[in-house]
């Protein structure tokens, strides 16, 4: 069966072009990717063979443009991929029509290639391209044996949910998603208190399901959306939470005169980030902002119920990028012992969240969520009203991924709650002024930092001169990692003010381009 397969899967003719498989997925131009998503069909069919239970495949390339497209894969547990399956996605992607057969059995085994079954879920996001790269996912799963179930238009947070569901015995279907928003919203916020946000959907898929939650629960809120689905060159044209993040400037279809309370969603609607307008200029609450808000509203359901505290623990997980004032108002709540730093990447801080009763991760870009154990999901202590209140949080927000829509409206429920408007929320800490920067280098892997990527361990010069240039600058901090990406370095940098964050940023990046062999020209702010 295995080389029946291999010869099916080599009938679509792959370009010369090299695909990693990494914590997005594949990810490459449209025109790259159909003998790709033709074998990611397979290969789900024969994950959900193996681990007896549904796969999912969401057909995205997030906040990137609509050239672009991609596929993610959603494991039985409703998460990322496993690590080891991702490496030989890759293979298998990438393989030589000769190497088809020997990549296939590194996945499994010829009884599991040979049997018949499965079943894999699959999503797509709004680009041209995407029904037809849903066409060859479907055409893999199918030589591979395996049955599939089409959702059409989602987002990648629905895809996780309903695998996550569906494996669990319960109803997998995108009502029971939007059902279980509204009812939970419902115990935690203050009756008759309808919420109003303006929502920049980045031209992609939230629009719809924005539209569809609605339609559940349009008593609750009063949504305006902006940069709703369109055409392709509207898609993260400009607006959308990568934008709003990282170049902090109002997306289009937004006015500065405006006084609304503004969300944006990336292009596939697993980030958020919120906003308003002061003086006309942008004041960004971003996924550390969300994160202590939900977190500060945790730490009150536990304090209230003794059994609740005793019970779970919690942890919060951050990345070296965190806000430093987000850092110290998180301690400030849960304590120093119960913060976490991991290296960049979602996937690094799930798995730490993992580990705790209760689990916070948000990344500043908006990307995050609160994992809860089985223990607490399970709980049936006495039914105080932090005991609801904490359960219908845990139901509200996505255990498989960062999801947008979920954030949202949990983000609301607990603003609604603690009768806090957008600005003392805002209030909360203040941000330290920061700036990243990127150097091109000769060899990325040529510095090497300790494992949360705070210190340069080798060359230790670098470590060293830095230490020297924070030291100069009031409330500084800085540190260099490697990109996973690009033949690049990172820089970030912390201080006091703006000029003295651009300048120490300026003053690192100027050590990594000297003692890495920097290319081209030294970047400056």
């Amino acid at each position: 069966m295995a080389s029946q397969l291999a010869e099916a899967l080599a009938a679509v003719k792959r370009p010369d072009v090299v695909l990693k498989y990494g914590t997005a997925g594949f990810r490459d131009r449209e025109e790259l990717l159909d003998a790709a998503l033709f074998r990611v069909g397979a290969l789900a069919a024969l994950r959900s063979r193996e681990k007896e239970g549904v796969v999912g495949v969401m057909i995205t390339a997030s906040h990137n443009p609509a050239r672009d497209n991609g596929a993610k894969i959603v494991d039985t547990n409703g998460g990322m991929l496993a690590s080891s399956w991702e490496e030989l996605a890759a293979v298998l992607a990438n393989a030589a029509d000769s190497d088809i057969e020997g990549a296939l059995l590194s996945l499994c085994s010829e009884e599991v290639i040979s049997k018949q079954g499965g079943t894999v879920f699959i999503g797509r996001d709004t680009r041209n391209s995407s029904s037809r790269l849903r066409d060859r996912v479907v055409e893999g799963v199918k030589a591979a044996g395996a049955e599939t179930l089409d959702f059409g238009l989602t987002t990648t947070p629905h895809v996780h949910w309903l695998v996550r569901e569906a494996n669990a015995g319960r109803e997998a279907t995108l009502e029971a998603y939007y059902k279980q928003l509204w009812t939970n919203y419902k115990i935690i916020a203050k009756k008759e208190d309808v919420r109003n946000v303006v929502i920049d959907c980045a031209g992609g898929i939230g629009a719809v399901a924005v539209k569809s939650f609605l339609e559940q629960a349009k008593d609750l809120f009063n949504v305006e959306i902006r940069n709703p689905a369109g055409s392709d060159d509207e898609l993260n044209s400009g607006c959308g939470a990568e934008f709003v993040q990282k170049e902090k400037k109002i997306p289009r279809s937004i006015d500065s005169q405006e006084q609304h309370v503004f969300a944006s969603f990336d292009g596939d609607a697993d980030r958020v980030v919120y906003f308003y307008m002061k003086e006309g200029a942008l004041e960004l609450l971003d996924g550390d902002k969300i994160n202590a808000l939900l977190v500060d509203f945790i730490q009150v359901c536990l304090s209230e119920d003794e059994n609740l505290a005793k019970a779970f623990s919690i942890g919060v997980v951050q990345t070296a990028y965190a806000n430093g004032s987000s850092t110290r108002y998180l301690k400030s709540i849960v304590g120093d012992e119960n913060i976490f730093c991991v290296p960049t990447g979602v996937k690094h801080l799930h798995h730490k969240a993992e580990m705790f009763d209760i689990g916070a991760y948000f990344e500043a870009n908006g990307h995050g969520t609160i994992l809860f154990s089985e223990k607490v999901l399970s709980y049936s202590g006495p039914k105080t009203n932090a005991a609801e209140r904490l359960l219908a949080l845990a139901s509200i927000l996505n255990q498989g991924t960062g999801d947008a829509l979920a954030d949202l409206v949990a983000t609301e429920a607990v603003l609604s709650a603690t009768s806090k408007n957008v600005h003392e929320w805002s209030d909360l800490y203040t941000d330290v002024p920061s700036r990243q920067m990127k150097v091109a280098v000769a060899d990325r892997s040529a510095v090497l930092t300790n494992s949360d990527e705070t210190r340069v361990i080798d060359p230790q010069i670098v470590q060293d001169e830095i230490d020297k240039k924070v030291g100069a600058v009031r409330q500084g901090r800085a540190f260099v990692r490697p990109s996973g990406t690009e033949n690049v370095v990172r820089v970030y940098a912390e201080a006091e003010t703006q000029g003295e964050a651009d300048s120490l940023a300026n003053e690192v990046a100027s050590v990594v381009f000297h003692h890495l062999a920097g290319v081209g020209e030294c970047p400056r702010v």
